[in-house]
């Protein structure tokens, strides 16, 4: 059966903090216990942008405007599976996100530097488990932030 994900990269206005929710799915042994973006399964007929919207209201409580997102990958992984990325800049309320999703899996917040840019070399050993593709799509999706002519999802 095919099946289509989403996730969201979620940065705080300065871009120094980027919040993620650790997985808590044995049915996919690749992100279990990980530390990944916030989403999840996009419904029949739901566009990958308004599944993403959706999902990410759902599990924090926050409403994205998808003018302030931005596309930073679409990935096919698994036999029959596709992820779309995508990420953006909080507003001033990104510090009040709950601690647990409505899945009750943990979500928290981690540093970058004072540039922004994260230092994902290191979250491996250093912070938590994070899922090996945000070693780079982490500094992509903020690479994509910073650019004022990044082309928005429609």
């Amino acid at each position: 059966m095919f099946k289509r994900y989403n996730a969201v990269l979620a940065f705080s206005p300065t871009l120094s903090h980027v919040w993620l929710v650790q997985k808590n799915r044995p049915d996919m042994p690749h992100i279990h216990r990980l530390f990944s973006g916030i989403g999840g399964e996009m419904e029949v007929g739901e566009s990958p942008v308004g599944s993403a919207m959706r999902e990410f209201t759902e599990e924090t409580g926050y409403s994205l405007n998808k003018d302030d997102m931005v596309h930073v990958e679409h990935q096919r992984f698994l036999p029959g599976h596709e992820i779309y990325w995508y990420a953006t800049v909080l507003g001033e309320r990104w510090q009040d996100f709950p601690l647990y999703n409505d899945a009750g899996e943990f979500m928290n917040v981690f540093d970058c530097n004072e540039w922004g840019l994260v230092p994902v070399k290191n979250w491996g050993s250093d912070k938590a488990p994070f899922a090996p593709n945000l070693t780079y799509l982490v500094p992509k999706a903020l690479t994509l932030l910073r650019t004022p002519y990044t082309a928005r999802p429609m």
